[in-house]
């Protein structure tokens, strides 16, 4: 029931993000009433510095591109950084004829953040939504030079997309995701007590699921509904034996409400 316009008051809910996104959706979250508990598996970690060794020579030449595509907003955060670590000015090498294309809208406004606001970006915040962008492109990919920043571990399907469309392809990690030592140890303890368990589990990415599945009996993975961020992570939650209940179609606070909103009235 909506109280006082806020339509998940009193609901507990656990949050299953990466720990540099806690703040983020801990507070857009609980502006619709809920009590939110948070429960990092997952942090983004910078490389080494011999892992950056591609990345810097990419940020100090002088080669032009024409896309440039970012999957995540870490991304941006940690491709700043490693510019200021080199002294490399990123805006400088981040202007036009340069089109930097963003995967959604958190990456959107993360780059806007750094100053240098995305020329496009795709409409469905998957690598398929970024593909579907860009075959509209005068002329096609062929030949065309597209480099893409994400994390060293990540889905094949851009990458096999933009080289089977012809593009000159560069792929640029910029960031890895670990496990917290402990954590998916620690949740698991917490869902196997009936006394304890959370009434939704909301997570944005499959893998802190892969790490919580390993050390979590499949019955306990079907006690709690899970509302997942986007078809992707819904399809990995399933194939690790999670319940979905509701999938946000749109990765943004108010399609995640949406999605919330939609398990509880359908009980």
């Amino acid at each position: 029931m909506s109280i006082g316009g806020r339509p998940l008051a009193g609901r507990q809910l656990l949050l299953l993000v990466p720990e540099d996104r806690v703040d983020d959706w801990s507070a857009a979250l609980k502006t619709s009433g809920a009590t939110i508990a948070a429960t990092p598996l997952t942090r983004t970690e910078a490389l080494t510095d011999a892992e950056y060794r591609e990345l810097d020579d990419w940020l100090s030449a002088d080669d032009p591109d024409d896309f440039l595509v970012v999957t995540s907003a870490a991304g941006v955060r940690h491709l700043v950084a490693r510019g200021s670590a080199v002294g490399v000015d990123m805006l400088r090498r981040l202007t036009p004829p340069l089109q930097v294309i963003a995967i959604g809208p958190a990456t959107a406004q993360a780059l806007s953040v750094a100053g240098r606001p995305a020329d496009r970006m795709a409409t469905e915040s998957r690598a398929e939504g970024v593909l579907a962008l860009l075959a509209g492109t005068p002329g096609g990919l062929a030949g065309r030079r597209v480099v893409l920043l994400r994390a060293v571990e990540g889905r094949s399907e851009l990458p096999d997309g933009l080289l089977g469309a012809g593009a000159d392809f560069r792929l640029l990690p910029v960031y890895r995701t670990v496990i917290i030592p402990g954590a998916a140890e620690r949740l698991a303890e917490r869902l196997r007590s009936s006394g304890d368990r959370p009434e939704a589990i909301i997570v944005t990415s499959g893998r802190p699921l892969a790490a919580l599945a390993a050390v979590l009996e499949s019955e306990h993975r079907m006690s709690v509904p899970l509302v997942a961020l986007g078809p992707v992570t819904a399809e990995a939650a399933r194939g690790l034996g999670f319940r979905v209940a509701a999938v946000a179609e749109e990765p943004t606070p108010s399609a995640l409400e949406s999605a919330i909103v939609r398990v509880f009235s359908s009980r």
